[in-house]
């Protein structure tokens, strides 16, 4: 796992700009003025890309997992904001190993090459067995 402060770029939501146009403004002065290079990601139906997008395991390998949080099934109004993150990944010619884990990227804190996630993960993969989904998630590949 690569953590954030070796990636080679940041990438938004095309809806950062359009619902938090301050923000965005903001964060484009600062990559500008660090040099720090960055992209909109097309495509989305939510602002938080964090928790939809894949996660990098090394320079190459992206791990892109099927995001289906409970949060936006309850309303059928609110499904409307799930991204596609394999769809959007294609889109933008990146290459994801697929994972049929249900993760909620938000639940997942990079800590040099390790992560740590919540339970969640556990109630939204509820179908297998724990010890099953714990082998799973250390090692994804």
């Amino acid at each position: 796992m690569i953590p954030d402060y070796k990636s080679n770029a940041v990438y938004m939501s095309v809806w950062l700009e359009r619902d938090y146009n301050e923000v965005y403004t903001a964060l484009i002065k600062i990559f500008k003025k660090h040099r720090i290079a960055y992209g909109i990601i097309p495509a989305t139906k939510d602002v938080w890309c964090r928790d939809y997008m894949p996660l990098q395991l090394d320079a190459d390998r992206y791990l892109c997992y099927t995001y289906r949080p409970d949060y936006l099934l309850k309303k059928s109004c609110d499904s409307k904001y799930i991204t596609d993150s394999i769809e959007v990944s294609k889109y933008m010619g990146i290459n994801v190993k697929k994972s049929s884990l249900v993760i909620d990227g938000g639940n997942v804190v990079k800590i040099g090459d390790k992560a740590i996630m919540t339970e969640k993960v556990f109630y939204e993969n509820s179908g297998v067995s724990s010890k099953w989904l714990k082998r799973k998630i250390q090692k994804p590949s």
